[in-house]
């Protein structure tokens, strides 16, 4: 005697049961493809995750009285990866579901997945079943034939949601951009984005209806990136995150930047020092210049690299006594081993102003 497991519907809900049943032979002769009973599925071209249980759409074709099949009782699909034929997940779909009557079921991916799921997936038919009362009043048999399923669209491009930000600076030397780029992990823990490393940015002004690429940059290790475009006038700039096989693209919300201030750039510098003690006594002291110029939009961190001269005052006047260049972030440091009065000068230049920090002493 052979057996089998058929798969039936209860009446309540869209919960199934196994029912043994015994069987002479594994299946009758006559046993077909039903195509009466044809029923068309369309799965999204693309699905962008961006969380956890991931919501996607598969549409079910309705007849010309706006009605999905009803000769159906369930379907399940799968998604197969095709590069190694690896399932995704697989989503029994009932008839008595109000959002396949409505004519879009709504399906969701996998919480967490064993394994990357990026990559082109097709989608199958796994198991099918005719509704019972339609297979009664239309001549077929519920146990052995089956309804014919299709898919209008079965190729799916799976991939993760990217997320592209961006911080705008007026600088003396143009627009300085710094941000940060990131992906969804559904291997993750909340929040499931990462940094996402050597993912190329674009950066873009907007020109009328158009957006236009300056530059381009690559995201480091950490998913950071940053930039400065010469460029003098007032304008509307996005960074845009470039889709990769793991990722989609994503842009940066747009923002504008004030033009460049016209003639040169005031600055100006602060002063900080911290003393270095030995047996209570000071010994040295570090002095640290903070470099700033107001190009149009406020005051803000100076270019690297720029000059700033250590100056101590003598019985002469000032005298300098040693060049410094500023860091990324607009400052320069000096540590005096000698007691005195110190101070930072930057000098004028075709884009600045000269500025003079206030006077230390120790």
């Amino acid at each position: 005697m052979t057996f089998r497991f058929t798969k039936i519907a209860t009446t309540v809900g869209v919960a199934t049961a196994l029912v043994l049943s015994s069987l002479v032979a594994a299946a009758p002769a006559n046993a077909a493809i039903v195509n009466a009973c044809t029923v068309t599925l369309t799965a999204p071209k693309k699905i962008s995750a961006a969380s956890h249980e991931q919501i996607f759409y598969v549409d079910v074709a309705k007849s010309d009285a706006g009605q999905a099949p009803d000769c159906l009782e369930s379907v399940t699909i799968a998604l197969i990866r095709k590069k190694d034929n690896r399932k995704l997940d697989s989503w029994r779909i009932s008839t008595s579901r109000i959002d396949y009557q409505n004519g879009r079921v709504q399906l969701e991916l996998p919480a967490y997945p064993d394994f990357a799921i990026a990559g082109s997936y097709t989608a199958t038919v796994q198991d099918a079943s005719l509704s019972y009362s339609w297979a009664s009043a239309n001549d077929a048999d519920y146990w052995t034939d089956s309804p014919r399923v299709v898919f209008a669209n079965a190729a799916i491009d799976l991939r993760h949601a990217a997320d592209a930000t961006m911080r705008l600076t007026r600088r003396v030397d143009g627009v300085a951009f710094s941000g940060t780029v990131s992906r969804f992990d559904p291997s993750c823990c909340s929040p499931a984005f990462v940094p996402q490393s050597g993912s190329r940015v674009a950066l873009q002004k907007k020109s009328g209806s158009t957006w236009i690429t300056k530059k381009t940059v690559t995201s480091n290790s950490k998913g950071a990136y940053s930039a400065v475009i010469r460029d003098d006038a007032k304008g509307t700039w996005r960074a845009v995150v470039q889709a990769a096989p793991t990722h989609w693209s994503d842009a940066s919300g747009a923002k504008t930047i004030a033009k460049k201030t016209t003639g040169k750039a005031a600055g100006k510098v602060g002063i900080s020092s911290e003393a270095t003690y030995s047996w209570g006594t000071v010994v040295a002291t570090s002095y640290t210049a903070s470099v700033s110029f107001d190009a149009g939009a406020g005051f803000t961190a100076a270019p690297k690299d720029t000059t700033v001269k250590v100056q101590k005052r003598s019985s002469k006047g000032w005298k300098t006594i040693a060049t410094r260049k500023t860091n990324a972030s607009g400052k320069a440091a000096y540590t005096a081993s000698s007691k005195g009065t110190y101070r930072f000068v930057v000098p004028e230049t075709k884009l600045t102003k000269a500025a003079t920090s206030a006077a230390r002493s120790w």
